[in-house]
């Protein structure tokens, strides 16, 4: 079984936010999957079926790795199993990437994890958010929503990002990064 964790920050007012990547991700995973991810416990909301539990944290983003640790304990998911899906400030908008193991690269939701889990050898999704728009002050700027321009290329990337955590299901890391990682 695998446990996929899409980061975000809970509360209306951060829904369509860049910094909300993860949860847009999980949303469209769970769709496909037919999940309904709606039961609290372990810090999040979640949902699953035989072979995947899809959560997304409901601490806010600095604080995710308390839903990563909990949920991998009470499902037994050793870290290898567990895919975090999040945003990432350092790629172009419309680009994903699958990544095995790495540092957090700055990102507080994946040094989070990092320091609960014990381990950064978890497999990530990032979420290209970057624009041409880009803000010198980079907590409004993930905190900031797509504008019209640039909600096609978004909606594309998430729906790559979903395909790759749900191919991840049945599929090694590396072949994920071979088919995704362009």
């Amino acid at each position: 079984m695998k446990l996929i964790i899409g980061l975000g920050n809970p509360g209306k007012e951060y829904i369509g936010t860049r910094h909300n990547a993860g949860f847009d991700v999980l949303n469209a995973l769970a769709a496909t999957l037919k999940i309904k991810v709606t039961r609290e416990e372990c810090f999040a909301v979640l949902g699953g079926n035989g072979s995947a539990v899809l959560a997304r944290p409901q601490t806010f983003m600095n604080l995710s790795g308390e839903a990563a640790v909990c949920l991998s304990k009470k499902f037994s998911i050793p870290v290898k199993d567990i895919i975090v899906v999040h945003d990432e400030l350092d790629l172009p908008l419309g680009v994903i990437r699958v990544k095995a193991g790495g540092g957090s690269a700055g990102h507080k939701g994946i040094q989070s994890c990092i320091e609960k889990l014990g381990t950064n050898e978890f497999t990530r999704i990032r979420v290209g958010i970057s624009s041409e728009n880009k803000r010198a002050d980079t907590v409004s700027f993930v905190l900031s929503k797509f504008t019209k321009e640039e909600n096609e290329a978004y909606e594309n990337s998430v729906r790559q990002a979903a395909l790759a955590a749900e191919q991840l299901l049945t599929i090694s890391v590396e072949e994920a990064m071979n088919r995704f990682n362009r």
